[in-house]
């Protein structure tokens, strides 16, 4: 490592040796953190001075990538994966909190937009700040971050359809792990990375090929302890665990 610069108005230069890994596993947890920190400053940003598009699209787009969950991705950043992998349930749940809001409308109309009570302006002053507080979380990285780490929550109901034929109930839709963003589906784990289109090397579940594939490359082990079916991507390359005949 070579710098250069000026001390005194007079040139120096600084060599050292190191040495870079090509690849390293050690602080995988670091960009996860940077991003919560990120997204607290950008959610400070839009307190202070309103709330711009481009700040919060910024915020979406990291919670996506990161599996962070902030007020404005609780449910948004589910949205994308149930249209990709054409979730019935997903769908149900995004209809309903569109007809929710339809009605909200309705009534706020109806009622000529009367101003909320005082009891709600109570319970709008409590909710500010408690975001107050998770932005100060957010900026100083306080956020949960070990992995595998469990992030949005699904309705009990939906959570329960997901995996009724298993007798399971599942409430992690999000599943940070190596530093790699899984979201849940009705069938299995999708890398964030995987747009769904991309074709997947296929290897069935507890297999010979699938213990050749652990042993040739042992780092894909950590992503496919979620389950029987995960599509992780890994240098360019999607792997897709399948399920075992029955």
């Amino acid at each position: 490592i070579r710098l250069t610069g000026t001390v005194n108005g007079k040139p120096r230069e600084f060599t050292y040796e190191a040495t870079f890994p090509k690849a390293s596993g050690t602080h995988e947890a670091v960009p996860r953190l940077w991003a919560i920190s990120k997204i607290g400053h950008l959610m400070d940003a839009i307190r202070l001075n309103g709330e711009k598009e481009e700040l919060k699209k910024e915020i979406v787009a990291l919670a996506k990538e990161f599996g962070v969950m902030t007020k404005y991705t609780s449910w948004l950043v589910l949205e994308d994966n149930a249209r990709v992998f054409n979730d019935p349930a997903m769908d149900r749940r995004d209809g309903a909190r569109r007809a929710l809001r339809e009605a909200a409308e309705r009534v706020r109309q109806q009622n000529g937009d009367a101003p909320p009570p005082a009891a709600e302006w109570g319970a709008r002053g409590e909710k500010a700040v408690e975001e107050s507080r998770e932005v100060q979380d957010a900026k100083e990285g306080k956020a949960q971050a070990s992995e595998p780490a469990p992030g949005f929550v699904l309705d009990d109901a939906i959570a329960a359809g997901r995996h009724k034929d298993q007798g399971l109930r599942r409430k992690d839709a999000v599943q940070v792990v190596g530093g790699k963003t899984f979201y849940g589906a009705s069938d299995g784990w999708y890398d964030e990375k995987w747009d769904g289109k991309q074709e997947t090397l296929k290897v069935e579940y507890l297999s010979e090929e699938y213990f050749k594939l652990l042993a040739k490359s042992p780092e894909l082990g950590k992503y496919l302890a979620l389950g029987d079916h995960v599509v992780v991507v890994v240098d360019g390359k999607a792997y897709e665990i399948t399920p075992a005949p029955k």
